[in-house]
């Protein structure tokens, strides 16, 4: 038991980016169905099963880390060596699964309109309940966003997920309709905006990403010109003095 604990402990960082980051491809790939949708061009089933499935995988890698809640309320939970998940990871819990069915719910009416729908009236009642379902989507989509936006508080620590947010920030600002800089803000405050650049160039630094660990840490020193600890690192980078653990 103590071994899986340890396990979830060194590889939770690591599983919480790929959670956020397949959430943030989820919804990517609905906004494009919805966009074909709402412009009267046909969906295709099998974008939605591909939907669904990555939803599911979400799901289940959320259940790997967390424990289920038994009763939310009480803050009960499920026996076992798995991690209490917090109010907005519970939040973020229930999101997915909810996600999860009404996508299985919308994928199932379009299943049913390309093989069993007879007539146009019968065809024309399952696409409006399709769009019911695509607006119930939508908003659970955009309630998962602003949850995540939330969540960047609690994961400020996170190297790993600092380190996708900083390689794919218009892919990250076009996900949360705010530039990263203002997500950055709201996490570290104005006067510490240097901080997750410095956090992620050591964390590329111990990696052995050297070049990667420079553009980071360069970054940081010009937001931070008096960090002596941001300076240092980059003597460290540019010396190519990397690998194994900075203390």
């Amino acid at each position: 038991m103590a071994k899986k604990n340890a396990y979830l402990s060194m590889n939770r960082k690591w599983m919480i980016r790929r959670i956020i980051s397949s959430y943030m491809r989820a919804k990517n790939m609905f906004s494009n169905m919805s966009r074909d949708f709402q412009a009267g061009r046909p969906i295709v089933f099998e974008n939605l099963k591909k939907l669904s499935d990555l939803l599911f995988e979400i799901k289940g890698n959320l259940y790997l880390i967390f424990k289920r809640p038994v009763d939310p309320k009480t803050m009960k939970f499920e026996e076992g060596d798995k991690i209490t998940p917090s109010r907005r990871e519970i939040d973020l819990m229930n999101n997915v699964g909810l996600l999860f069915h009404k996508t299985l719910v919308a994928r199932e009416l379009k299943y049913v309109m390309d093989h069993y729908t007879i007539d146009s009236t019968d065809y024309v009642n399952s696409n409006i309940s399709l769009g019911s379902y695509f607006e119930k989507i939508q908003a659970f989509f955009d309630a998962g966003a602003a949850l995540i936006r939330e969540l960047f508080k609690d994961y400020s620590d996170n190297e790993a997920l600092l380190h996708y947010v900083l390689e794919n920030e218009r892919y990250v600002q076009d996900f949360l309709n705010e530039p990263v800089t203002d997500l950055f803000k709201s996490v570290f405050g104005e006067t510490f905006m240097a901080q997750p650049y410095r956090v992620v160039g050591r964390y590329c630094l111990e990696s052995g990403w050297n070049e990667r660990a420079k553009r980071f840490l360069s970054e940081a020193l010009r937001l931070d010109p008096s960090d002596r600890d941001t300076r240092s690192l980059l003597t460290r980078v540019k010396t190519g003095l990397s690998g194994g653990k900075i203390v």
